[in-house]
């Protein structure tokens, strides 16, 4: 691994959470406790198979002779029970040791993961709107859902089983250094230079296939997101098996790389796993030919401590070799989740989260000397923008597609913070003390709207649990946007779903959940964005009369392309590359343009 490498689970160790930090340091002593069972489990083979073999030579060890006598064993003969008990009770504790580490290790990785995802969400999900617009949802929801668990596949859990091999092989080879030091450290220096080969000679393949998973995943959920989003243009175009091939080609792509690492991470073992039990036939057939006609009998305890070692080293090795490359193959999948961790939140962002000063709108919203640049360096798109808008008054804003119209009610909203200029209700200018405040009296109803797939009237109250809908308030706006008949004809009423994005839905039926949705809030401004252009004109005249008829009446901003949706606002503003080219009553407007 590399320095970055090492960089990157610094960094993912610092968005842990310091309950979890503590539970890793449990995990930390339960790994260390269990490579003191198996290495006790190691070391007690040996005067397991010497009682079997040779009892005789038992107590020529001082430490076993001295470990019977404290217990009133004088001849060795009688410690077959004890030996034998003693033998199986360490391996039935080393093997109930590695399952409850295997349980934590998998529990640990996968709740971690689990607070990633929700950081990684939450931070995204607090980025300032202007940041939103400039990203790709795929690549979002690839990085938050398939990323983050790929850094659980591929880096917490071959993470904790590094570790968790390490500490074991260590105390493996301590074992059998006692056992024979000569040919513990022979075979050990023989298994890590063949395991560094592995690693050298794989490098460059797993850093490619790293890039190709981080890339082709992404591109896999957008072709994905492509294909169903546009699902009637592909029908009416016949375009399915094109679809199909685009996806066909990525998919393959990301899974050959995937495959490629998964076959470089296993592959050491058929090679190392052959030669290991060459390599124990070599050291009994020494063994027993250098015992000097003395029998295989004497050898048996060090040929088996040593075997048992030996078989047990071998998966632990193979297990850290294929963690050391399956952390290397996720390097660019890590980096773009440490790249959502690591992001920082807008400090008026951050405020919004924070108790807001009060704001009050009470008489106008003024617009001064609004100017506004998306980036440094490119052209304003507003140019010293000045309007007054009185509470309670509507007003109709016109424009060319690119006039600026839509980044004027962004900066209205307090999406937006003008490049130049104030934003000020009743004189107080609105800004990170009080944004979250002039947020809250804001509804908008976007052209497109925006449906979940479940009911309409969990639609109408978005972001509102169900147990906390207000049915009388949702009655209301039913019977206001135009929406009562409609439902009153369907047979599951409030209850029925509309299908993913409003699919089952007209696009007059979804614009008047939208406009509905927007009267639930019971806003003090509401911006209609194109929000009418499906509806015909005499709805579109009845919901607007029964906005006007509000015990509340509120503040209306309309963003129109016909003229006729603007025929009843008090005042009518156009924007023309900019900035406002009219300013005036409706009336005058229709005169100018006739």
């Amino acid at each position: 691994m590399n320095n970055e490498m090492y960089s990157f689970i610094g960094k993912l160790w610092s968005h842990i959470a310091s309950k979890r930090r503590m539970q890793f340091g449990f995990l930390l002593i339960l790994i260390l406790l269990s490579s003191i069972f198996e290495m006790i489990s190691i070391g007690a083979v040996f005067p397991f198979l010497l009682v079997l073999s040779t009892p005789d030579v038992l107590f020529d060890y001082d430490v076993i002779k001295q470990f019977f006598l404290y217990f009133g064993y004088e001849d060795p003969r009688d410690t077959l029970f004890i030996t034998t008990l003693f033998f199986s009770c360490s391996v039935l504790l080393a093997g109930m040791f590695r399952l409850l580490l295997l349980y934590f290790v998998n529990f640990m990785s996968y709740v971690s993961c689990a607070d990633i995802g929700v950081i990684a969400v939450n931070k995204t999900l607090k980025q300032p709107y202007s940041v939103h617009t400039t990203r790709n949802s795929s690549e979002l929801i690839n990085s938050v859902v398939v990323k983050v668990n790929t850094v659980l596949q591929s880096v917490v859990l071959p993470g904790l089983t590094l570790v968790s091999s390490v500490l074991t092989a260590l105390g493996i080879l301590v074992v059998l250094s006692i056992v024979s030091f000569k040919i513990s450290m022979t075979v050990c220096i023989i298994l890590g230079l063949v395991y560094s080969f592995f690693i050298k000679f794989t490098k460059k393949r797993v850093s490619d296939n790293s890039k190709n998973i981080a890339i082709k995943s992404t591109r896999v959920i957008k072709i994905l997101q492509e294909s169903f989003g546009g699902i009637r243009d592909v029908i009416l175009d016949n375009a399915q098996n094109l679809h199909s091939q685009i996806y066909k080609k990525a998919e393959l792509e990301f899974r050959l790389a995937q495959a490629s690492n998964s076959f470089i991470g296993a592959s050491p073992r058929f090679i190392i796993e052959p030669f290991g039990i060459i390599l124990i036939a070599v050291i009994a057939y020494q063994f027993t030919t250098s015992q000097s006609g003395s029998g295989i009998a004497s050898v048996v305890p060090t040929l088996g401590a040593l075997a048992l070692g030996f078989q047990r080293l071998l998966p632990i090795l193979q297990q850290t070799y294929a963690s050391i490359t399956s952390i290397r193959g996720s390097h660019a999948s890590f980096a773009d989740v440490i790249f959502l961790l690591d992001q920082k939140i807008d400090d008026v962002e951050e405020d919004l989260y924070k108790p807001n000063e009060k704001l009050f709108f009470q008489n106008t919203l003024e617009l001064k000397n609004i100017s506004y640049r998306y980036a440094i360096g490119t052209p304003l798109v507003l140019k010293d923008i000045n309007l007054e808008i009185q509470k309670g008054s509507s007003i109709g804003i016109i424009g060319e597609t690119g006039s600026g119209k839509s980044t004027l009610i962004d900066i209205i909203m307090s999406l937006l913070s003008p490049t130049q200029g104030s934003l000020e209700a009743d004189g107080k200018k609105i800004d990170k003390d009080n944004l979250k405040c002039w947020r809250s009296f804001i509804s908008h109803v976007p052209q497109s709207i925006f449906l979940i797939d479940s009911t309409i009237a969990e639609n109408i109250a978005l972001n509102v649990l169900k147990e906390n809908i207000d049915l009388k308030r949702l009655d209301k706006v039913i019977k206001q946007a135009q929406l009562f008949k409609f439902i009153e004809d369907l047979p599951d009423k409030l209850e029925t779903m509309i299908g993913e994005r409003g699919v089952r839905l007209s696009g007059g039926q979804r614009q008047r959940i939208g406009i509905a949705r927007a009267l639930y809030k019971e806003s003090e401004v509401i911006v209609f964005d194109e929000a009418t252009s499906a509806l015909d004109s005499k709805t579109e005249r009845l919901i607007m009369n029964e906005i006007k008829k509000l015990e509340i009446k509120p503040t209306v901003i309309i963003v129109a392309h016909r003229h006729l949706t603007l025929e009843n606002c008090d005042q009518i503003i156009e924007v023309k590359n900019g900035r406002l080219e009219f300013h005036g009553t409706y009336e005058h407007f229709k005169n100018i343009k006739n």
